[in-house]
Protein backbone atom coordinates (compact mmCIF):
# COMPACT_ATOMS: atom_id res chain seq x y z
CA UNK A 1 0.00 0.00 0.00
CA UNK A 2 1.37 3.39 -0.96
CA UNK A 3 1.95 5.71 2.00
CA UNK A 4 1.31 9.43 2.16
CA UNK A 5 2.54 11.70 4.90
CA UNK A 6 1.13 14.53 6.97
CA UNK A 7 3.03 17.04 9.11
CA UNK A 8 1.58 17.42 12.60
CA UNK A 9 2.65 19.97 15.23
CA UNK A 10 2.91 18.45 18.70
CA UNK A 11 3.83 21.15 21.20
CA UNK A 12 7.41 22.02 20.29
CA UNK A 13 7.87 18.75 18.41
CA UNK A 14 6.95 18.16 14.77
CA UNK A 15 5.76 14.62 14.16
CA UNK A 16 5.11 12.99 10.79
CA UNK A 17 2.35 10.41 10.60
CA UNK A 18 1.81 7.78 7.95
CA UNK A 19 -1.73 8.07 6.60
CA UNK A 20 -3.57 4.85 5.68
CA UNK A 21 -0.64 2.77 6.79
CA UNK A 22 -1.02 -0.96 6.14
CA UNK A 23 0.27 -2.17 9.51
CA UNK A 24 0.03 -0.91 13.06
CA UNK A 25 3.24 0.44 14.62
CA UNK A 26 5.29 -1.71 16.96
CA UNK A 27 5.53 -0.50 20.56
CA UNK A 28 8.90 0.74 21.79
CA UNK A 29 7.89 0.20 25.42
CA UNK A 30 5.45 -2.26 27.02
CA UNK A 31 4.73 -2.10 30.75
CA UNK A 32 2.05 -3.67 32.94
CA UNK A 33 1.81 -3.04 36.69
CA UNK A 34 -0.43 -3.42 39.73
CA UNK A 35 -1.06 -5.43 42.88
CA UNK A 36 -2.69 -8.76 43.62
CA UNK A 37 -6.31 -7.59 43.16
CA UNK A 38 -8.12 -5.47 40.56
CA UNK A 39 -6.42 -2.14 39.83
CA UNK A 40 -8.29 -0.17 37.15
CA UNK A 41 -6.85 2.91 35.45
CA UNK A 42 -9.04 5.95 34.82
CA UNK A 43 -6.72 8.50 33.23
CA UNK A 44 -3.15 9.56 32.44
CA UNK A 45 -1.20 12.79 32.08
CA UNK A 46 2.40 13.43 31.00
CA UNK A 47 4.73 15.74 32.90
CA UNK A 48 7.39 18.06 31.50
CA UNK A 49 10.02 15.32 31.17
CA UNK A 50 7.81 12.55 29.76
CA UNK A 51 6.86 10.68 32.91
CA UNK A 52 3.37 9.12 32.76
CA UNK A 53 1.19 9.77 35.83
CA UNK A 54 -1.91 7.62 36.10
CA UNK A 55 -4.98 7.69 38.34
CA UNK A 56 -7.25 4.76 39.03
CA UNK A 57 -9.12 2.55 41.44
CA UNK A 58 -7.22 0.02 43.54
CA UNK A 59 -8.41 -2.91 45.59
CA UNK A 60 -4.96 -4.38 46.11
CA UNK A 61 -3.55 -2.59 49.11
CA UNK A 62 -5.70 -1.01 51.84
CA UNK A 63 -9.42 -1.20 51.05
CA UNK A 64 -10.15 -4.34 49.07
CA UNK A 65 -13.95 -3.95 49.28
CA UNK A 66 -14.71 -0.35 48.33
CA UNK A 67 -11.39 0.48 46.69
CA UNK A 68 -9.07 3.47 47.03
CA UNK A 69 -7.50 6.01 44.72
CA UNK A 70 -4.19 4.82 43.23
CA UNK A 71 -1.84 7.36 41.64
CA UNK A 72 1.39 6.10 40.12
CA UNK A 73 4.25 7.54 38.12
CA UNK A 74 6.24 5.68 35.44
CA UNK A 75 9.36 7.04 33.71
CA UNK A 76 9.83 7.13 29.92
CA UNK A 77 12.07 4.08 30.25
CA UNK A 78 9.35 2.11 32.06
CA UNK A 79 10.56 2.38 35.66
CA UNK A 80 7.95 2.70 38.42
CA UNK A 81 9.05 5.89 40.20
CA UNK A 82 6.38 5.94 42.90
CA UNK A 83 2.84 4.78 43.68
CA UNK A 84 0.49 6.17 46.33
CA UNK A 85 -2.71 4.62 47.71
CA UNK A 86 -5.12 7.33 48.94
CA UNK A 87 -8.38 6.77 50.77
CA UNK A 88 -10.44 6.50 53.92
CA UNK A 89 -12.07 3.54 55.59
CA UNK A 90 -15.10 4.06 53.36
CA UNK A 91 -15.52 4.18 49.60
CA UNK A 92 -12.90 6.20 47.74
CA UNK A 93 -12.42 6.13 44.00
CA UNK A 94 -12.23 8.22 40.85
CA UNK A 95 -15.57 8.17 39.07
CA UNK A 96 -16.52 4.67 37.96
CA UNK A 97 -15.42 4.14 34.37
CA UNK A 98 -17.57 1.20 33.26
CA UNK A 99 -21.05 2.05 34.51
CA UNK A 100 -23.16 3.19 31.59
CA UNK A 101 -24.76 5.94 33.66
CA UNK A 102 -21.41 7.39 34.64
CA UNK A 103 -19.43 7.46 31.42
CA UNK A 104 -15.67 7.75 31.43
CA UNK A 105 -13.29 9.62 33.68
CA UNK A 106 -10.07 10.14 31.73
CA UNK A 107 -10.05 13.71 33.10
CA UNK A 108 -9.95 12.55 36.73
CA UNK A 109 -6.29 13.64 36.77
CA UNK A 110 -4.59 16.87 35.60
CA UNK A 111 -1.16 18.46 35.81
CA UNK A 112 0.08 22.07 35.93
CA UNK A 113 3.17 23.75 34.54
CA UNK A 114 5.16 22.98 37.69
CA UNK A 115 4.28 19.27 37.35
CA UNK A 116 2.01 19.35 40.39
CA UNK A 117 -0.75 16.75 40.11
CA UNK A 118 -4.48 17.23 40.71
CA UNK A 119 -6.91 14.34 41.12
CA UNK A 120 -10.61 14.11 41.88
CA UNK A 121 -12.66 11.36 43.45
CA UNK A 122 -15.75 10.54 45.43
CA UNK A 123 -15.43 9.55 49.06
CA UNK A 124 -17.78 8.17 51.72
CA UNK A 125 -15.41 8.17 54.67
CA UNK A 126 -17.86 6.65 57.13
CA UNK A 127 -18.77 3.80 54.81
CA UNK A 128 -22.37 3.29 53.76
CA UNK A 129 -23.64 5.47 56.63
CA UNK A 130 -22.16 8.57 54.98
CA UNK A 131 -23.22 9.71 51.46
CA UNK A 132 -20.39 10.21 49.03
CA UNK A 133 -18.82 13.65 48.68
CA UNK A 134 -16.59 15.40 46.19
CA UNK A 135 -12.87 15.18 46.88
CA UNK A 136 -10.11 17.16 45.16
CA UNK A 137 -6.45 16.63 46.02
CA UNK A 138 -3.12 18.11 44.98
CA UNK A 139 0.16 16.16 44.98
CA UNK A 140 3.71 17.31 44.37
CA UNK A 141 5.74 15.89 41.51
CA UNK A 142 7.24 13.50 44.10
CA UNK A 143 3.82 12.22 45.15
CA UNK A 144 3.51 14.14 48.43
CA UNK A 145 -0.03 15.19 49.37
CA UNK A 146 -0.05 19.00 49.42
CA UNK A 147 -3.75 19.50 50.17
CA UNK A 148 -7.08 17.74 49.88
CA UNK A 149 -10.61 19.12 50.15
CA UNK A 150 -14.02 17.50 50.37
CA UNK A 151 -17.55 18.92 50.29
CA UNK A 152 -21.12 18.19 49.37
CA UNK A 153 -23.88 20.77 48.96
CA UNK A 154 -26.42 19.21 51.31
CA UNK A 155 -24.27 20.21 54.26
CA UNK A 156 -26.15 23.48 53.65
CA UNK A 157 -29.43 21.75 52.70
CA UNK A 158 -29.16 23.01 49.15
CA UNK A 159 -29.04 19.67 47.35
CA UNK A 160 -29.86 16.20 48.54
CA UNK A 161 -27.86 13.01 48.29
CA UNK A 162 -24.36 12.04 47.35
CA UNK A 163 -22.03 14.10 45.18
CA UNK A 164 -19.15 13.06 42.96
CA UNK A 165 -16.23 14.83 41.30
CA UNK A 166 -15.62 13.40 37.85
CA UNK A 167 -13.07 15.60 36.13
CA UNK A 168 -10.53 18.35 36.73
CA UNK A 169 -8.44 20.81 34.74
CA UNK A 170 -6.06 23.53 35.86
CA UNK A 171 -5.30 26.93 34.28
CA UNK A 172 -2.74 29.12 36.04
CA UNK A 173 -3.67 29.28 39.71
CA UNK A 174 -7.25 28.11 39.19
CA UNK A 175 -8.51 24.53 39.40
CA UNK A 176 -11.81 23.77 37.66
CA UNK A 177 -13.80 20.72 38.78
CA UNK A 178 -16.91 19.12 37.28
CA UNK A 179 -19.19 16.60 38.92
CA UNK A 180 -22.71 15.91 39.99
CA UNK A 181 -24.95 15.36 42.94
CA UNK A 182 -28.30 14.19 44.13
CA UNK A 183 -27.88 10.46 43.46
CA UNK A 184 -29.56 9.69 46.77
CA UNK A 185 -32.13 12.44 46.41
CA UNK A 186 -34.81 13.20 43.84
CA UNK A 187 -32.44 13.54 40.87
CA UNK A 188 -28.82 14.13 39.91
CA UNK A 189 -27.71 17.65 39.03
CA UNK A 190 -24.49 19.08 37.61
CA UNK A 191 -21.90 20.89 39.70
CA UNK A 192 -18.91 22.95 38.61
CA UNK A 193 -16.40 24.51 40.98
CA UNK A 194 -13.34 26.76 41.02
CA UNK A 195 -10.57 26.23 43.60
CA UNK A 196 -7.40 28.14 44.33
CA UNK A 197 -4.51 25.96 43.15
CA UNK A 198 -2.16 27.08 45.92
CA UNK A 199 -4.42 26.69 48.95
CA UNK A 200 -7.25 24.48 47.69
CA UNK A 201 -9.80 27.02 48.92
CA UNK A 202 -13.18 26.93 47.20
CA UNK A 203 -13.70 30.13 45.18
CA UNK A 204 -17.04 29.37 43.53
CA UNK A 205 -19.45 26.45 43.27
CA UNK A 206 -22.46 26.37 40.97
CA UNK A 207 -25.22 23.77 40.65
CA UNK A 208 -27.39 23.63 37.54
CA UNK A 209 -30.37 21.49 36.55
CA UNK A 210 -30.81 21.49 32.73
CA UNK A 211 -33.56 18.84 32.69
CA UNK A 212 -35.60 19.00 35.91
CA UNK A 213 -37.14 15.69 36.86
CA UNK A 214 -34.36 13.62 35.29
CA UNK A 215 -30.70 12.98 36.01
CA UNK A 216 -28.03 15.27 34.58
CA UNK A 217 -24.37 14.32 34.78
CA UNK A 218 -21.00 15.86 33.87
CA UNK A 219 -18.03 13.68 32.93
CA UNK A 220 -15.44 15.97 31.39
CA UNK A 221 -14.18 19.55 31.74
CA UNK A 222 -11.88 21.72 29.62
CA UNK A 223 -11.00 25.42 29.77
CA UNK A 224 -9.46 27.89 27.36
CA UNK A 225 -5.86 29.08 27.97
CA UNK A 226 -6.98 32.09 30.04
CA UNK A 227 -9.62 30.25 32.07
CA UNK A 228 -12.32 32.68 30.92
CA UNK A 229 -14.39 29.96 29.21
CA UNK A 230 -15.09 26.53 30.69
CA UNK A 231 -16.86 23.67 28.90
CA UNK A 232 -18.46 20.56 30.42
CA UNK A 233 -19.50 17.38 28.66
CA UNK A 234 -22.08 14.98 30.03
CA UNK A 235 -25.55 13.50 29.71
CA UNK A 236 -29.18 14.15 30.53
CA UNK A 237 -31.75 11.54 31.41
CA UNK A 238 -34.76 13.21 29.83
CA UNK A 239 -33.74 12.50 26.24
CA UNK A 240 -30.86 10.04 26.90
CA UNK A 241 -28.50 12.27 24.92
CA UNK A 242 -25.18 13.87 25.54
CA UNK A 243 -24.96 17.55 26.33
CA UNK A 244 -22.29 20.25 26.37
CA UNK A 245 -22.33 23.26 28.68
CA UNK A 246 -20.40 26.53 28.57
CA UNK A 247 -19.61 28.84 31.46
CA UNK A 248 -17.87 32.19 31.30
CA UNK A 249 -15.65 33.14 34.24
CA UNK A 250 -15.08 36.65 35.58
CA UNK A 251 -13.55 37.58 38.96
CA UNK A 252 -13.52 33.89 39.95
CA UNK A 253 -17.29 33.62 39.45
CA UNK A 254 -19.03 31.16 37.13
CA UNK A 255 -21.74 32.38 34.77
CA UNK A 256 -23.80 29.90 32.79
CA UNK A 257 -23.83 30.77 29.07
CA UNK A 258 -25.77 27.86 27.57
CA UNK A 259 -26.53 24.12 27.57
CA UNK A 260 -26.89 22.24 24.27
CA UNK A 261 -27.89 18.65 23.65
CA UNK A 262 -25.94 16.53 21.21
CA UNK A 263 -28.05 16.48 18.02
CA UNK A 264 -31.08 14.24 17.51
CA UNK A 265 -29.38 11.47 15.55
CA UNK A 266 -27.34 10.41 18.54
CA UNK A 267 -29.98 9.37 21.09
CA UNK A 268 -28.36 7.14 23.69
CA UNK A 269 -25.09 9.08 23.57
CA UNK A 270 -22.94 10.34 26.42
CA UNK A 271 -20.28 13.03 26.01
CA UNK A 272 -17.67 11.33 28.13
CA UNK A 273 -14.62 13.40 27.19
CA UNK A 274 -13.82 16.74 25.58
CA UNK A 275 -10.84 18.75 24.36
CA UNK A 276 -10.09 22.03 22.62
CA UNK A 277 -7.91 23.02 19.66
CA UNK A 278 -5.77 26.16 19.31
CA UNK A 279 -8.64 28.01 17.62
CA UNK A 280 -10.99 27.40 20.54
CA UNK A 281 -13.13 24.75 18.81
CA UNK A 282 -14.48 22.01 21.06
CA UNK A 283 -14.28 18.27 20.36
CA UNK A 284 -16.64 15.88 22.11
CA UNK A 285 -16.23 12.10 22.37
CA UNK A 286 -19.50 10.22 22.65
CA UNK A 287 -20.12 6.74 24.01
CA UNK A 288 -23.29 5.57 22.23
CA UNK A 289 -25.28 2.83 23.90
CA UNK A 290 -28.17 0.65 22.77
CA UNK A 291 -28.63 -2.73 21.11
CA UNK A 292 -25.42 -1.87 19.26
CA UNK A 293 -22.69 0.32 20.73
CA UNK A 294 -20.18 2.46 18.90
CA UNK A 295 -17.87 5.47 19.18
CA UNK A 296 -18.71 8.99 18.03
CA UNK A 297 -16.69 12.17 17.66
CA UNK A 298 -18.00 15.72 17.21
CA UNK A 299 -16.47 19.10 16.50
CA UNK A 300 -18.24 22.25 17.75
CA UNK A 301 -17.33 25.88 17.36
CA UNK A 302 -16.85 27.91 20.60
CA UNK A 303 -20.60 28.70 20.65
CA UNK A 304 -21.65 25.05 20.41
CA UNK A 305 -22.51 24.97 16.69
CA UNK A 306 -21.89 21.56 15.12
CA UNK A 307 -19.09 21.61 12.53
CA UNK A 308 -18.95 17.87 11.85
CA UNK A 309 -19.70 14.51 13.41
CA UNK A 310 -18.17 11.08 12.85
CA UNK A 311 -19.28 7.58 13.81
CA UNK A 312 -17.00 4.57 14.25
CA UNK A 313 -19.28 1.52 14.24
CA UNK A 314 -17.49 -1.83 14.34
CA UNK A 315 -20.71 -3.82 14.07
CA UNK A 316 -20.72 -5.59 17.40
CA UNK A 317 -24.17 -6.54 18.70
CA UNK A 318 -23.14 -6.24 22.34
CA UNK A 319 -21.61 -3.56 24.56
CA UNK A 320 -18.10 -4.02 23.20
CA UNK A 321 -17.39 -0.62 21.65
CA UNK A 322 -16.94 2.24 24.11
CA UNK A 323 -15.40 5.71 24.01
CA UNK A 324 -13.10 6.51 26.93
CA UNK A 325 -10.62 9.27 26.06
CA UNK A 326 -10.22 12.18 23.63
CA UNK A 327 -7.10 14.32 23.15
CA UNK A 328 -6.36 17.06 20.64
CA UNK A 329 -2.59 17.18 20.10
CA UNK A 330 -1.37 19.67 17.51
CA UNK A 331 -3.36 19.01 14.34
CA UNK A 332 -4.43 15.50 15.35
CA UNK A 333 -7.51 14.33 17.26
CA UNK A 334 -6.96 11.06 19.13
CA UNK A 335 -9.92 8.94 20.18
CA UNK A 336 -9.46 5.91 22.45
CA UNK A 337 -11.49 3.27 24.21
CA UNK A 338 -12.55 -0.27 23.41
CA UNK A 339 -13.85 -1.92 20.24
CA UNK A 340 -15.09 -5.35 19.14
CA UNK A 341 -14.93 -6.07 15.40
CA UNK A 342 -17.67 -8.69 15.21
CA UNK A 343 -17.57 -9.31 11.44
CA UNK A 344 -13.96 -10.38 11.72
CA UNK A 345 -13.34 -13.77 13.34
CA UNK A 346 -9.66 -12.87 13.80
CA UNK A 347 -10.53 -10.04 16.21
CA UNK A 348 -11.98 -10.13 19.70
CA UNK A 349 -15.75 -9.60 19.74
CA UNK A 350 -16.08 -11.42 23.07
CA UNK A 351 -14.36 -8.92 25.39
CA UNK A 352 -13.22 -6.21 22.99
CA UNK A 353 -9.79 -4.65 22.53
CA UNK A 354 -8.15 -1.33 23.31
CA UNK A 355 -8.44 0.96 20.31
CA UNK A 356 -6.72 4.21 19.23
CA UNK A 357 -8.07 6.24 16.31
CA UNK A 358 -6.46 9.37 14.89
CA UNK A 359 -8.47 11.98 12.98
CA UNK A 360 -7.48 15.24 11.34
CA UNK A 361 -9.04 18.46 12.57
CA UNK A 362 -11.48 18.30 9.63
CA UNK A 363 -12.68 14.83 10.62
CA UNK A 364 -10.68 12.58 8.30
CA UNK A 365 -9.80 9.20 9.81
CA UNK A 366 -6.03 8.84 9.40
CA UNK A 367 -5.04 5.86 11.53
CA UNK A 368 -6.65 2.88 13.32
CA UNK A 369 -4.94 0.47 15.69
CA UNK A 370 -6.20 -2.02 18.25
CA UNK A 371 -4.57 -4.31 20.80
CA UNK A 372 -5.28 -7.93 19.83
CA UNK A 373 -4.95 -10.53 22.60
CA UNK A 374 -6.83 -13.44 21.01
CA UNK A 375 -10.35 -14.56 20.14
CA UNK A 376 -13.13 -15.70 22.44
CA UNK A 377 -12.20 -19.38 22.15
CA UNK A 378 -8.92 -18.52 23.86
CA UNK A 379 -10.56 -16.66 26.81
CA UNK A 380 -8.86 -13.44 25.81
CA UNK A 381 -7.95 -10.40 27.85
CA UNK A 382 -10.25 -7.37 28.01
CA UNK A 383 -8.61 -3.95 27.83
CA UNK A 384 -9.57 -0.28 27.49
CA UNK A 385 -7.53 2.73 26.38
CA UNK A 386 -7.94 5.43 29.06
CA UNK A 387 -5.03 7.81 28.40
CA UNK A 388 -3.30 9.23 25.30
CA UNK A 389 -0.40 11.66 25.08
CA UNK A 390 2.56 12.69 22.94
CA UNK A 391 6.02 13.67 24.17
CA UNK A 392 9.10 14.32 22.03
CA UNK A 393 8.03 12.19 19.10
CA UNK A 394 6.56 9.32 21.14
CA UNK A 395 2.91 8.38 21.39
CA UNK A 396 1.84 7.18 24.86
CA UNK A 397 -1.18 4.87 25.17
CA UNK A 398 -2.30 3.88 28.67
CA UNK A 399 -5.23 1.97 30.11
CA UNK A 400 -6.19 -1.15 31.98
CA UNK A 401 -6.31 -4.81 31.05
CA UNK A 402 -8.20 -7.73 32.59
CA UNK A 403 -6.21 -10.93 32.01
CA UNK A 404 -8.57 -13.66 30.86
CA UNK A 405 -6.80 -16.97 31.50
CA UNK A 406 -3.94 -14.90 32.99
CA UNK A 407 -3.06 -13.72 29.47
CA UNK A 408 -1.82 -10.15 29.05
CA UNK A 409 0.25 -10.65 25.91
CA UNK A 410 -1.00 -9.12 22.68
CA UNK A 411 0.00 -7.15 19.62
CA UNK A 412 -1.18 -3.91 18.03
CA UNK A 413 -2.91 -4.44 14.70
CA UNK A 414 -4.56 -2.41 11.96
CA UNK A 415 -8.17 -3.55 11.41
CA UNK A 416 -7.89 -2.69 7.71
CA UNK A 417 -5.66 -5.74 7.32
CA UNK A 418 -8.83 -7.86 7.43
CA UNK A 419 -10.76 -6.02 4.71
CA UNK A 420 -14.13 -6.03 6.47
CA UNK A 421 -16.55 -3.11 5.88
CA UNK A 422 -14.99 0.15 7.03
CA UNK A 423 -16.77 1.38 10.18
CA UNK A 424 -16.11 5.13 9.78
CA UNK A 425 -19.04 7.26 8.58
CA UNK A 426 -20.02 10.93 8.66
CA UNK A 427 -23.12 12.15 10.50
CA UNK A 428 -25.59 14.68 9.16
CA UNK A 429 -26.37 16.88 12.15
CA UNK A 430 -28.17 20.08 13.04
CA UNK A 431 -27.10 22.35 15.89
CA UNK A 432 -29.56 22.11 18.78
CA UNK A 433 -31.12 25.14 20.44
CA UNK A 434 -29.92 25.92 23.98
CA UNK A 435 -31.90 24.20 26.71
CA UNK A 436 -33.93 26.43 29.03
CA UNK A 437 -32.11 25.85 32.31
CA UNK A 438 -34.68 25.96 35.09
CA UNK A 439 -32.44 25.82 38.14
CA UNK A 440 -29.10 27.51 38.72
CA UNK A 441 -27.85 27.69 42.30
CA UNK A 442 -24.69 29.26 43.70
CA UNK A 443 -23.54 27.13 46.62
CA UNK A 444 -21.52 28.21 49.64
CA UNK A 445 -20.81 24.74 50.92
CA UNK A 446 -18.06 24.50 53.55
CA UNK A 447 -15.05 22.36 52.82
CA UNK A 448 -13.52 19.73 55.06
CA UNK A 449 -9.80 19.07 55.12
CA UNK A 450 -8.47 15.68 54.14
CA UNK A 451 -7.23 15.05 57.67
CA UNK A 452 -10.68 15.76 59.04
CA UNK A 453 -12.33 13.13 56.85
CA UNK A 454 -9.63 10.59 57.60
CA UNK A 455 -7.96 10.67 54.19
CA UNK A 456 -4.68 8.75 54.36
CA UNK A 457 -1.87 8.28 51.89
CA UNK A 458 0.15 5.07 51.84
CA UNK A 459 3.32 4.56 49.80
CA UNK A 460 2.76 1.26 47.98
CA UNK A 461 5.65 1.46 45.51
CA UNK A 462 7.38 -1.57 46.97
CA UNK A 463 4.16 -3.61 46.80
CA UNK A 464 3.58 -3.06 43.09
CA UNK A 465 5.16 -5.32 40.51
CA UNK A 466 5.89 -3.80 37.12
CA UNK A 467 7.02 -5.76 34.12
CA UNK A 468 6.21 -6.69 30.56
CA UNK A 469 2.89 -8.26 29.56
CA UNK A 470 4.66 -11.62 29.44
CA UNK A 471 6.26 -11.45 32.90
CA UNK A 472 3.03 -10.18 34.49
CA UNK A 473 1.00 -12.91 32.78
CA UNK A 474 3.25 -15.50 34.36
CA UNK A 475 2.35 -14.11 37.79
CA UNK A 476 -1.39 -14.63 37.26
CA UNK A 477 -2.38 -11.11 38.29
CA UNK A 478 -5.84 -9.56 38.17
CA UNK A 479 -6.73 -6.28 36.39
CA UNK A 480 -3.58 -4.25 35.75
CA UNK A 481 -2.49 -0.84 34.43
CA UNK A 482 -0.72 -0.83 31.08
CA UNK A 483 1.48 1.64 29.19
CA UNK A 484 2.65 1.37 25.58
CA UNK A 485 4.77 3.90 23.74
CA UNK A 486 5.28 4.15 19.99
CA UNK A 487 7.81 6.14 17.98
CA UNK A 488 6.11 8.54 15.59
CA UNK A 489 7.55 8.25 12.05
CA UNK A 490 10.30 10.77 11.31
Amino acid sequence: MKKTWQMVAVGLTIGIFAVAQSTAPKPTLERVWGGNANDTMNGMVLDSVGNAITAGISRSFVDSFYGDVLISKVSPSGELLWAKNIGTKGSDSPLRCLDGDYGSSSRSIAIDREDSIYAVSESAWAGNAEPQSQVVMKLSRNGDLLWSKAWRPHWRNQMNGATTASSVTVVGNRVFVAGGGGDSGPEAQIMVSILDAVSGNLLDNLSIDPTPGSNDRAFSIVANPTGSLVYLGGWNGRTARGQIIRFSVASDKLNLDWVREVPQETRGSTICDMDMDAAGNIYGASDVKGTQTYLELFKFDPNGKVIWGKSYNAGTRNDRSNTRVLRVIGNAVYLGGRVGYQENTQADSFFGDSVVLRYSLDGKLEQEMYHFTGTNSQVVAMDHTMGIGVFQGRLYVAGWIFPGAANLVGEWRNPNDYKFPHPDTSLSLQTSDPLPVVKTLRISAPQKNGDEIGLKMTDVTAKIEIGTPKTQSDKGRSTQHYLFTFDLPK
